[in-house]
């Protein structure tokens, strides 16, 4: 059953309730965790007093074989810590979390952070990996540990941001918050609490770790676990309403659950079995005496708020909600707040508060002004509560920043020791790390026979990663020619792919189409008929869409989000944004299924605008099909959405003005020509989770406009990601556990010929589920018939091949089981993963490898790649992963990936964008040669690992412009503390490079009294300031003093003939 009561009620019902016992110290059960964390949210603000605590569940199901969460475990120890702590208190959590037992008090052990205090490294050290940290070179996730000499990184695990600490004299002298993804710094914190990773202690072998899914033998490893009432024996303990029939639900499956796994531990062969269900879980009549003692919260009456944007008239209807209530404006963002109180200040004075109390004690006749967290308003009686999207829709300020360069594309740059690289002259090697050098250090790469070179550390731009290693790359005899043709070999053929791309790029500057900019008032019901926030990715991608389609020039932009991150919105604004401007559109999608279900969502969407939608696939009609045509040529429909069924012969438009192409690299060979065809001089919007490399290579050089999606939806979460032997026992477990929470699952094969073999084990394992089946061999009206039947919710197991991998949204779907993984592709397996936790619930994928299959080198190191990449957003990750792997292919030709004469998809993206320079006229100088007698380095004591240092060193001899060295110089002190003086040399070195670079030089070296310039051809200056003396292409510069050192002489130099 779905919540129907507001949050925001419910919280304010609760806060009453609350007051009316005059109690300081309370429990609330919420029906589920989502609306637990929504009331926590909102609560925290609106009444601090409270001391709002959320004790999350584990997200896990009972006697799961995964482990709960890193950062779940995290933040149940730091509440407890919380608990335990005098002060007024309510605690919040779900049934779950009420049910499972937790860790007694004196078993809690936590560290605490502050400026000033003293700090012992080695001792937190050893406290933090005992208890769940991970050391790493770089802190993204909660739990990470980084020690970098007298810096330190910690992602605390109930935190919701890393810190970075400074010492001195054994001393915290600095702590900041900082970004996992930028690594910079983003505010200064006084004091940090530091809670335990793991509810586990620390296990006997510590370089072994505990085995996955050890958590659920707790009860084995902790003596004397406590119900969470133990903490709070005197406070009374609130339920909503529907807590009674959800616990005594989840208290009854225990049993089940635990028959379950016995069963397969089992038939694994193995000798351990479960605990019983109340070692860990409180029992029936543990559960019995807690629920007959609790206090219903009720909810009767509560209502939603008016949706005041999605009216025709706003302000009349904020006048018209107004009348007789008590009113409260909930604002997201000081901006809202502004725009909120304006829009109410023509009804009633607006008084601005800072809590709920303040909030009722506002005059009657008077509306309060709240900063609160609250998605969507409520009614109550004579209070109405009204949020930012209540009141300015789709307008309501996004939280968060749009994505600027994703942090992949830095990440795939990254050097690793034993990484293949490519030297710009010395060809395809291994980096095989650091070594000590006069100079400083340099990067030391082996070559065939294990010939080796040190390449110096201002020459490390000639450095570029090659890719993943997998065994089978011949690398490059050191000092051959060989490299030296392969190299003008391929340098022509990226000439020509530079000149095509300078000609195109000219082409499409000529090139006019349709400007479409519709008024905003046409816009305005389609945009405030989104149900949700916009991220703001969302945002910027909608904008830049919307401004290529009134540009007069034809759109060409890569829409690159995850499954569920909002492409299908951004694809609605532009269709509307086109229809509503006079022109037709085409959406073309892979599969029917897909079709259909966009098909149905344009509808709805469009339809309130007045546009008029039709669907043409190969499921419709000879005399449907015709009549569509029909309606396309004469200019009667609007939208078309549907398969490649658009692409034949005898469909025409009246005015066609925009194309949309979903998951665009499903299309094969023929398909994409029909598409570019049809594309011809109007607008393209091209949507992935997973570009084929040579897409995403065409989009980052330049071929393509690109916009990302990598902010994840309010309230979603990863799909836990397990890769495992297959065992019946565990496909068993999996698909009862998520029959038994009402969900539905997935197994899927990569081959139509397992599915006979499969359905029959499948009926032996669970012949309680109904099972459905789907594959290409099937009618395709049964296929369709059969996927949108489950997608409705008939059926408990869908059994199908990897058709589904697009198309297919069930809500309900969070459990999937993929048989042979390793016959499957990296893009294939995403997609696939993609149908699962499309809800809040979290959701699982198992990868089950046959034991009796051999799996090579290669296709593990995938498998363990796709594990490893489960976060939100993972889809452009692994693309990024597949380019590594795969290369980019040809951008012109038919090949979608290839690291063509390996070069490496980085090379070849600089070779590229190198010869686009040159094809545009610009100039593309070599970085100059400094010779210098310092010593320049990022020492090790300073930046600690070894790969750290060197993509440092790669990043710096890479860096363009001014701008870029001092961001780079900013961030490198920001992470690692104030540069030595090895470290600040390096970094003017790079200053010094640039600058040199910008005026022509090639080379640069100083002398005591002299410091001399050799200038590329014809860029020498035709006049020199006086006393400099010429001699060719070089300008000798004379230095006054004998105190400066080299590096203040080139500047002074350089100063000299660019005083600007």
């Amino acid at each position: 059953m779905a919540d129907i009561s507001p949050a925001g009620g419910e919280a304010i019902r609760l806060l009453r309730a609350v007051r009316d016992h005059e109690t300081n110290r309370a429990i609330y059960v919420a029906r589920n965790a989502e609306r637990a964390a929504e009331i926590f949210r909102f609560l925290s603000v609106i009444a601090p007093d409270l001391g709002a605590v959320l004790l999350p569940r584990w997200d896990c199901l009972p006697y799961d074989w995964a482990s709960p969460g890193t950062g779940i475990m995290g933040r149940r120890l730091a509440a407890l810590r919380r608990i335990e702590e005098d002060g007024p208190v309510l605690v919040l959590t779900s049934p779950a979390g009420l049910l499972q037992r937790v860790l007694p008090a004196d078993a809690l052990d936590h560290r605490s952070l502050a400026c000033g205090t003293t700090f012992d490294v080695d001792a937190f050290q050893a406290w933090a990996l005992r208890n769940g940290y991970a050391q790493e070179e770089r802190v993204g996730e909660p739990g990470d540990l980084a020690i970098r000499g007298s810096v330190i990184d910690i992602f605390p695990a109930a935190a919701d941001a890393p810190v970075r600490f400074h010492l001195e004299d054994g001393k915290i002298t600095e702590m900041k918050s900082f970004d996992p993804v930028t690594q910079l710094t983003v505010e200064t914190v006084d004091d940090v609490p530091v809670d335990p990773a793991t509810e586990l202690p620390p296990p006997e072998d510590a370089e072994a770790g505990w085995p996955r899914g050890e958590e659920h033998w707790l009860p084995a490893h902790r003596e004397g676990l406590v119900p969470l009432t133990a903490y709070l024996p005197d406070a009374p303990v609130f339920l909503a309403e529907a807590v009674i029939s959800l616990g005594d639900r989840f208290v009854g499956s225990l049993a089940t659950a635990r028959r379950e796994r016995s069963d397969a531990e089992i038939e694994a062969g193995t000798s351990r079995r479960p605990l019983e269900p109340d070692a860990l879980y409180l029992g029936q009549e543990e559960w019995e005496a807690v629920r007959d003692g609790a206090t219903p919260v009720s909810t009767e009456g509560l209502e939603a708020a008016p949706e005041i944007a999605a009216e025709r008239r706003p302000r009349a209807a904020l006048g018209e909600a107004m009348k007789e209530t008590r009113c409260v404006l909930l604002a997201g963002s000081n901006r809202d707040a502004k725009r909120m109180a304006r829009m109410a200040k023509r009804f009633a004075e607006v008084a601005e508060v800072s809590d709920w109390k303040a909030a009722m004690d506002v005059p009657a006749g008077q509306a309060a002004l709240l900063r609160a967290p609250l998605h969507r308003g409520f009614r109550d009686g004579e209070l109405l509560a009204l949020t930012s999207r209540d009141l300015l829709g789709h307008a309501a300020e996004e939280a968060g920043q749009a994505t600027v360069v994703p942090p992949w594309l830095a990440d795939a740059q990254d050097l690793h020791h034993g990484d293949l690289v490519v030297h710009e002259d010395e060809g395809l090697g291994r980096f095989e790390g650091l070594e000590p050098i006069e100079a400083g250090e340099a990067l030391r790469l082996v070559y065939a026979d294990d010939k080796s070179c040190l390449v110096p550390l201002r020459e490390a731009g000639l450095v570029w990663r090659y890719g993943h290693d997998t065994g089978d790359v011949s690398l490059d005899n050191l000092g051959s020619e060989s490299w030296n043709k392969r190299r003008a070999r391929f340098a022509r053929s990226v000439q020509k792919t530079a000149a095509a791309l300078a000609e195109r790029a000219e082409a499409r500057a000529r090139e006019t189409a349709p400007k479409l900019s519709p008024e905003t008032r046409e816009m305005k019901p389609v945009a405030d008929s989104f149900p949700h926030a916009e991220t703001a990715d969302q945002s910027a991608a909608i904008r830049a869409v919307l401004d290529d389609l009134g540009s007069g020039r034809p759109m060409d932009r890569l829409l690159v989000g995850d499954v569920g991150f909002g492409k299908t919105e951004v694809a609605i604004r532009a269709a509307a944004a086109a229809a509503l401007s006079g022109h037709q559109v085409a959406i073309i999608a892979p599969t029917t299924v897909l079709a259909r279900q966009h098909a149905t969502t344009f509808s709805r969407r469009l339809g309130m605008a007045g546009l008029k939608i039709a669907s043409l696939s190969r499921l419709s009609s000879k005399s449907e099909a015709d009549k569509v045509r029909t309606c396309l040529a004469d200019g009667t429909v609007d939208v078309v959405v549907g398969t490649h069924a658009i692409l034949k012969k005898g469909t025409e438009f009246a005015r066609l003005g925009l194309v949309v192409i979903d998951e665009e690299q499903r299309f094969g060979k023929a398909h994409k020509k029909a598409l570019r065809d049809l594309a011809s001089g109007v607008h393209v919007l091209s949507m992935t989770a997973t570009p084929i490399p040579r897409s995403l290579q065409g989009a980052i050089a330049g071929l393509q406009e690109l916009s990302l999606l990598t902010i994840a939806p309010a309230r979603r979460r990863p799909v836990h990601t397990i890769v495992t032997e297959r065992a019946d026992g565990l496909i068993r477990d999996a698909l009862s556990r998520e029959h038994r929470r009402g969900g539905q699952s997935f197994v899927v094969v990569p081959r139509i010929e397992d599915i006979e073999a499969t359905v029959a084990s499948l009926k032996d394992l669970v012949p309680n589920l109904d099972i459905r089946i789907a594959h290409g061999k099937l009618p395709a009206r049964e296929i369709d018939e059969t996927m949108t039947g489950f997608a409705e919710g008939r059926g408990d197991v869908l059994l199908a091949t990897s058709l589904i991998e697009s198309g297919l949204d069930v809500p309900r779907a969070n459990t999937m089981v993929v048989l042979r993984p390793d016959l499957l592709g990296l893009a294939q397996l995403h997609q696939l993963r993609g149908r699962v936790g499309r809800s809040e619930r979290q959701a699982h994928c198992w990868l089950l490898v046959d034991p009796d299959e051999e799996v090579t080198e290669e296709t593990r190191s995938r498998l363990e790649t796709f594990e490893a990449e489960d976060g939100l957003g993972a889809g452009f990750a692994l693309s990024v992963a597949d380019l590594d792997r795969r290369g980019a292919g040809d951008l012109f030709g038919d090949a979608q990936s290839g690291h063509e004469a390996r070069i490496g998809p980085a090379l070849h993206a600089e070779m590229l964008a190198s010869a686009l320079r040159q094809a545009r006229g610009e100039d593309d100088p070599r970085p100059p040669d400094l010779t210098l007698p310092d010593v320049a380095r990022l020492p090790a004591e300073y930046v600690p690992r070894e790969d750290v240092r060197a993509s440092l060193y790669v990043r710096i001899a890479r860096a363009r412009t001014s701008d870029e060295a001092d961001r780079l110089a900013d961030e490198i002190e920001d992470r690692f503390g104030p540069l030595p003086k090895e470290a600040a040399i390096l970094l003017e070195h790079a200053a010094i490079r640039i600058r040199a670079s910008a005026l022509g030089v090639s080379a640069i070296s100083a002398g005591p009294k002299a410091v001399a310039l050799d200038y590329a051809e014809s860029r020498r200056p035709e006049s020199v300031p006086k006393g400099f003396e010429v001699s060719g292409d070089r300008v000798v510069v004379p230095v006054e003093g004998d105190d400066e050192d080299a590096l203040s002489r080139m500047s002074s130099a350089l100063e000299g003939l660019d005083p600007d």
